[in-house]
């Protein structure tokens, strides 16, 4: 059986190396060429399916903007009619909530793209 002092060298040996060496950092990813998804995908009816999901990002959003504004003008509403001393109703709070939930959702749409 080896002795304490060999073990302690030995543990040293194995643990020396590593030491203040750790890589925090997650290795770069790489994606070989072929590997990349295909960017001319075709639909059935012939289309290319970037275009068509681009079609829909901007029917949504446009959609989203419009029902954006009519939130954000009945909140202003709601605030004009209201006494300044006055503390927001619960209502008011969950429309702002609406109104930053569909501006997320817009940049989102925005920044895919």
């Amino acid at each position: 059986m080896p002795s304490r002092a060999a073990l302690v060298l030995i543990l040293l040996a194995v643990v020396a190396p590593f030491n203040g060496q750790q890589n925090t950092q997650p290795p770069p990813l790489y994606f070989p060429p072929e590997s990349k998804p295909d960017t001319d995908v075709r639909l059935p009816n012939g289309k290319r399916q970037i275009d068509e999901i681009l079609k829909s990002d901007r029917e949504k959003s446009i959609e989203d903007v419009k029902q954006l504004i009519e939130s954000a003008q009945a909140l202003q509403k709601d605030l004009e009619r209201k006494d300044s001393q006055q503390v927001l109703s619960l209502n008011d709070v969950h429309r702002t909530e609406e109104i930053e939930k569909l501006a997320k959702r817009i940049q989102g749409r925005i920044r895919r793209n």
